[in-house]
């Protein structure tokens, strides 16, 4: 039997420290090194700890980015990687979401099987290959508060070993936005609407009839979500299949069609990763990155006044003197972005300019990317769709999306940030 595969892990939270004691029943693989800025900090391998980029590289064979930080950390990391021709899995979707298409197709970088996005694309991957033609790629949601107290992510965050960091972004849709965007742009579909549609449903059919009738009337694939306190923690994908197949598929209790609901009710995070981890290996294939020409993106959204000059914390237990916690202050809203957002190029392209306007105190502001459009501007989306991929729909691309009759609290709205919705308890449900 050859030597075991190195694996080192970047970050030391919840999804590192169970992930290493899930490493016991896979053969041929160990934990190669921890990587962490921490100083103190308890870990199943504590003994392989180090906080040297060079001595983490030297001591593993493939790369599993799960540190929660998408810029300054995992960006520095996963770099290094791709220089030492290491792969590199990530359980990280704002990675990908802010910096991941820089690095799209220069090193075998890619999200995890476990978390929504990958298991999305894990789901659809199987939906394809049974001749499905997507038309949703759906997340489960249970609960949802956007402006949650820092008192109660505090209070939750203890209870469930998390950081105050994750608490805030399960609750308030900010990881749920980011995650759907990825999705978007990795699979090649669109969202219906800017801070997607997210309908408030009793059944998880009913959601994905409503999501399913919007992508054809787009002509696209959408991402979105659905909402209702009797969901699963888990994805579904809403798919076509060819008329002659009708027969055998509502035989097979999935209705009469034309449109037929996949779902994976429950995902095992941490404990599916290796899953990619040996796809990557042995095959060398990218499940899922937000792809090198991404057109849907994420924008923070003021919640309230904020006066020139005030610096966002990232929450924690207690902000600084004169900081403001990020839950208290913003949202995230996802749209279409038209172009590539950041103008990242690896070949020395030009990149934008920022732009710099006066600071604005409405507290529906928008915090965008420098040298982008406001999701607000009244500059028209790009007319011309992206590249095709493999099970996507046909189609015009569309600048916005008609709502004949629709209920004006049907949806979730940006003008109500303070909206609780879902069933009444704490964000226990990712």
């Amino acid at each position: 039997m050859g030597e075991s595969v190195r694996i080192g892990i970047v970050g030391t939270g919840f999804i590192s420290r169970h992930f290493a004691l899930s490493l016991d029943w896979h053969d041929g693989f160990e934990v190669g090194a921890v990587l962490t800025r921490r100083k103190e900090l308890e870990h199943p391998a504590l003994g392989r700890v180090t906080r040297s980029v060079d001595e983490f590289l030297d001591r593993c064979d493939v790369v599993f980015e799960c540190s929660g930080d998408p810029l300054l950390h995992a960006t520095d990391v996963i770099s290094a990687a791709i220089s030492a021709d290491t792969p590199v899995v990530t359980l990280n979707a704002e990675f990908h979401v802010t910096a991941g298409s820089f690095f799209a197709g220069s090193g075998l970088v890619s999200e995890a099987e476990g978390d929504q996005p990958g298991s999305l694309a894990a789901l659809h991957n199987e939906a394809v290959e049974m001749g499905f033609t997507p038309l949703v790629y759906g997340n489960m949601k249970g609960f949802l508060n956007h402006d949650p107290t820092p008192e109660d992510m505090e209070y939750w965050a203890r209870r469930q070993g998390l950081s105050v960091e994750m608490t805030t972004s399960f609750t308030d849709g900010t990881k749920l936005q980011i995650e759907q965007a990825l999705v978007a742009n990795g699979l090649g579909a669109t969202i219906g609407q800017r801070n997607l549609l997210g309908p408030e449903v009793t059944s998880l059919a009913q959601g994905a009839a409503e999501l399913s009738a919007v992508a054809r009337r787009i002509g696209r694939p959408i991402s979105d979500y659905v909402l209702g306190g009797g969901l699963g923690h888990g994805v579904f994908i809403v798919g076509s299949h060819r008329e002659e197949h009708r027969a055998a598929l509502e035989y097979f209790k999935l209705g009469p069609g034309p449109d037929y609901l996949l779902e994976r009710p429950s995902i095992l995070v941490h404990l599916e990763v290796m899953k990619t981890i040996k796809r990557l290996l042995n095959d060398g294939a990218v499940l899922l990155d937000n792809s090198t020409d991404p057109s849907v993106s994420v924008a923070a959204v003021a919640k309230r006044d904020l006066d020139p000059g005030t610096k966002i914390a990232r929450p924690s237990a207690a902000s600084s003197v004169g900081e403001k916690p990020f839950s208290s202050q913003m949202n995230l809203t996802t749209y279409r972005s038209g172009c590539s957002r950041m103008s990242l190029s690896r070949r020395g392209s030009k990149r934008a300019k920022p732009s710099h306007s006066t600071p604005s105190k409405s507290p529906r502001a928008l915090l965008c990317p420098p040298g982008t459009p406001s999701p607000t501007d009244k500059a028209p989306f790009r007319t011309g769709a992206p590249p095709r991929r493999e099970g996507a729909i046909g189609g015009p691309w569309q600048r916005s999306l008609p709502h004949p009759g629709r209920s004006a609290n049907r949806f979730p709205a940006l003008d109500r940030p303070t909206e609780c919705r879902g069933r009444p308890r704490g964000p226990s449900d990712r």
